[in-house]
Formats: C-alpha cells, sequence, structure tokens
C-alpha cells in the first residue's frame, strides 16, 4: 500500500498532537505498528486522556473506594485488540438475520471464493488467515456483495470483525481514482491507528490504495486535495474534515464504516456527529456497522445509522463458574490477608496467579511485599500506557513472571492457561457498596478456563462476609468459608 505523503513508503503514522506539521501539511511517513503506541509521557508529551477518562487527582482520603480504578470501554478495546494475536475459537453458531427471508444467504469456506485482486489475497495470506473465521465466512460476502448490502455486526473482540471490514474496504475501492472512496470511523484516536495497521499490514501488496487519518494532530493546510481513497479517524475530527474544512466530497464515498459501536455510545458526543456524517452521505452509500456487545440502545444507535441492514451475530462464549472452586477468608486487615495469601503458597501448588485488588494502592502494597519475599510479581493498573498494559500481559502468557497483580482495568479479556488461582484481596463492589456480580464474574473467570479446574479466593474483612452471601444467591454456587491460618484444610485443597 503507497504511503499519503509524496515520496514515503507505508501508510503514514499520525502525529502526535503538538508535533510541528511537515511541509506539506501531513505527518511525516512511518509504517504503522505497536510502536505507533507509544506511551505519550515517553515521547515528552502530556499524556492525553481518552473519551471518558478522567485525570485522577490528587489522594489525601484513606478510603479505598476513593482511589478505586474502573475499567474504561476504550482502553479495554485497544488492549484486546493488540492482545488478540490469532482467532478466538467460538463454538456457537453464527445467528443472521435479514429482511427479506427469501433471499439466499451465502457463506464461504476459504478466501479464494471472494474473487479477490491477487495483491490483496496476498497480503490476507501474509496476514496468517488461512482460512475465514466464523464471522468473517458469513460477512464477508455481504460486505463485498453487488449491488452493496449494509450491515451491522457483533461479535467478541479477537474474532476477525476488523479484518473483514478492512478486506472490504480494500477490495471497494478504486485505486486509479484518486479521492476519499471509503470512511471509517473509531472512537478513539488509539484505536483509528490500531485499524490503520491492519489495513497496512493487508493491503501492503496494493501500491495504488492510500490511507489517511482524520485524528488529532493530523493537520492539513488550507486548500489541501485528499488524494487518500481511504479515511480512518474519529468522529471529531472527520466532522472537521466533512463540513468545516470541506475536504472531502461526501457525494463520491461508497462505503462508511463505524467501528466499536458499543464504546462510540458511551462517550458524549460521539453519537450525534457520526449520525451528521452519515446523513451528508449518498443514498447508495454501504453502511456498516461494528460492535462488540449489543445493549438496547445500541440498537436504536444502530437503525439510526444503518438502513434496512442485514443484521449478523456471534454470541460470546460464555463464563461458568463449573470448573470453579470457590472459597473465602475472613481477615482483619492487609496484613492478615497477606499471611493468609502467603499460607496458601505453602499448602498448595500454584502454577501462576492473578491477584485483583480495588484500588491502585492496596496493589502497589501487595505488589512491594510479595517481591520482597521473593515472587516474581507484574502488576497492572490504569497508570501504564495500552502499549505497557499488553506488554506486561504478553509477559505473564509467557510465564516471565509467576503473578500478576492488576485492578479491574484486567477484569475481562485475558485467557492464560496456566493461571490455576484467582485470589480476590478485596471483593469487587459497586457505588452502592453492593457486589458488582458482572466483575466478580469476569475475575474469578479467569481460571477454570480450556476444560481445567481452577480455584478462586475471596479476602473479605468482618463487616463485608455478609456479601459473600449475596454472591452466593446471585450465582446459585457455594463459597466455603476457611480458616486462613489452619495449613492442614489448605493442604487438602489440592486433593
Amino acid at each position: 500500500m503507497a504511503a499519503a505523503a509524496p515520496g514515503g513508503r507505508g501508510p503514514q503514522r499520525p502525529r502526535a498532537p503538538g508535533r510541528s506539521p511537515s511541509p506539506d501539511g501531513y505527518p511525516s511517513s512511518k509504517p504503522l505498528g505497536r510502536d505507533s503506541f507509544t506511551s505519550r509521557r515517553q515521547e515528552g508529551l502530556p499524556r492525553r486522556e481518552l473519551p471518558g477518562q478522567r485525570q485522577e487527582p490528587s489522594r489525601t482520603s484513606e478510603d479505598e473506594e476513593s482511589e478505586e480504578e474502573r475499567e474504561d470501554l476504550a482502553e479495554s478495546s485497544l488492549l484486546n485488540k493488540l492482545l488478540h494475536t490469532s482467532l478466538v475459537e467460538n463454538s456457537h453458531h453464527v445467528e443472521v438475520l435479514q429482511q427479506d427471508p427469501s433471499s439466499p444467504l451465502f457463506s464461504i469456506r476459504t478466501f479464494e471464493e471472494l474473487h479477490l485482486k491477487k495483491e490483496l489475497l496476498q497480503g490476507v495470506y501474509t496476514m496468517g488467515f488461512n482460512r475465514p473465521s466464523k464471522i468473517q465466512a458469513n460477512a464477508l460476502p455481504i460486505l463485498m456483495a453487488h449491488p452493496p448490502q449494509n450491515l451491522i455486526a457483533q461479535s467478541q473482540s479477537g474474532t476477525g470483525k476488523t479484518a473483514a471490514f478492512v478486506l472490504a474496504m480494500l477490495s471497494r475501492v478504486k485505486g486509479a481514482e484518486r479521492y476519499p472512496q471509503c470512511l471509517c470511523l473509531a472512537p478513539t484516536y488509539e484505536l483509528a491507528l490500531q485499524i490503520g495497521h491492519v489495513a497496512e499490514k493487508m493491503g501492503r501488496f496494493c501500491n495504488d490504495i492510500r490511507v489517511t487519518y482524520a485524528v488529532q494532530g493530523n493537520r492539513v493546510s488550507p486548500g489541501t486535495v485528499l488524494e487518500e481513497q481511504i479515511v480512518i479517524g474519529t468522529p471529531g475530527t472527520m466532522l472537521d474534515w466533512c463540513f468545516k474544512r470541506r475536504l472531502l466530497n461526501m457525494r463520491r464515498i461508497c462505503m462508511f464504516v463505524l467501528d466499536e459501536a458499543d464504546v462510540m455510545i458511551d462517550t458524549q458526543g460521539f453519537s450525534s456527529q457520526s449520525i451528521r456524517i452519515q446523513r451528508a452521505l449518498p443514498k447508495d452509500c454501504q453502511m456498516l456497522l461494528f460492535s462488540a456487545t449489543f445493549k438496547e440502545t445500541l440498537w436504536k444507535f444502530a437503525l439510526q445509522i444503518v438502513s434496512r441492514p442485514i443484521i449478523i451475530k456471534l454470541r460470546q462464549e460464555e463464563l461458568t463458574l463449573t470448573n470453579i472452586r470457590q472459597y473465602y477468608f475472613v481477615c482483619r486487615n492487609w496484613e492478615q490477608k497477606y499471611e493468609a495469601l502467603c499460607n496458601l503458597y505453602g499448602s498448595i501448588t500454584i502454577g501462576q496467579a492473578m491477584i485483583f485488588c480495588q484500588t491502585r494502592r492496596s496493589a502497589d502494597w501487595l505488589s512491594v511485599k510479595m517481591i520482597q519475599d521473593g515472587h516474581q510479581v507484574a502488576m497492572l493498573t490504569a497508570e501504564l500506557s495500552i502499549v505497557q498494559r499488553a506488554d506486561v500481559i504478553q509477559r505473564f502468557r509467557d510465564g516471565k513472571e509467576k503473578v500478576l497483580i492488576t485492578t479491574n482495568v484486567c477484569a475481562r479479556g485475558i485467557d492464560v492457561a496456566q493461571v490455576t488461582i484467582v485470589v480476590n484481596f478485596g471483593l469487587p463492589i459497586n457505588r452502592q457498596k453492593q457486589p458488582d456480580f458482572e466483575t466478580y464474574l469476569h475475575r474469578i473467570g479467569r481460571t477454570g478456563r480450556f476444560g481445567k479446574r481452577g480455584i478462586a479466593f475471596n479476602m473479605v474483612d468482618s463487616h463485608s462476609a455478609h456479601l459473600v452471601r449475596c454472591i452466593e444467591e446471585h450465582f446459585q454456587t457455594k463459597i466455603k468459608r476457611l480458616d486462613p491460618d489452619c495449613m492442614d484444610k489448605l493442604e487438602e485443597l489440592e486433593n
């Protein structure tokens, strides 16, 4: 794929905000890759907030709830994209809903059935896709149909959604015509770059197709005429390019893609901006919307964007407590919780462990204690950049650290086969001081994966022991109390 900047090679990487523009108004050309996500602190720049994220205020309160770290949907989505280097296996069937039930449906077994250009097919195989995933097998014939068909697709991260719509964009554009033909919206700068990274890899042999980025920091000179066929960006900057700067002829756009729609509607202003862009497009423009989840609010938004769609759903593999034995300790304070943890390590064989803390302060304290006692510990909190988090998780997956201490930023989406125990150093609770059942399920669901048995230990103080009963009732399960000082009883857990 040719670069956007004259004379460069590979798709261009957007400049971080604050950098001076290159002479032609575009960022200097550089191939996309994992280094595109270098921490802004490492670059000497202030760290830019993601939508929905707040800078942490200085803390003086000892109240743990005031320091609690909560999951950010946009960050979680990007982290999952970075971590899923191979397709996620899914046992469910793809559900397809269409406006005309009599219309024939097609699915493919190989990419050759799509009759792609040889350069594009070569790019697909170079990426390691030997055969289409479930979502790709059903979505690609719709994405590439003539006449174009609108699509709403829902499936979990790692099932091949991004590769599917990138392949559709690359195959739909006319390389000989030098003007924007496909628009793709993502909720954050980082997610837009990640989509561009996929486009760069898949389109590496398509020398006549170019990509540019409508993102903060990619300043364009007045009067610039865009020649790139694919424009990937965030709603605010894309809106500016379309209406204020008039860099695009909206009537010539043939495909509009909205990715991470569930994150998009969670971010203030993005829904209305996306709808405004969509309404300026021609009626025959192909509309594609992708999401990992589908709540009622998302359906309303999706049907405003996409008219008469074919709908594809691939239900996410459900977490289950079936293979997980659950226990709890009643402890007076952090020190007694740590003593209980030490007794666990002295009593049972532990492959790798994930320990969830409710606050960054407790995670810091526990990490120092375990390292002092000779454990190989990695820590994951919201202070780390997305790439740093991905690196920590990959090292844990590779077995370089045996213990991963984390807050809620890592409650879901991380599968490590060697994890044999999960410890809740504090039970997950919501703002009403009640158990957060969904987070509890995602936390202890990190063990008992891949058909193996797992063990979960919950550490509670006396005034929150009633929360254990609430969890038992909600999940219709049994959580057995253990004496943290009784080594004999702990050793029996091996049997």
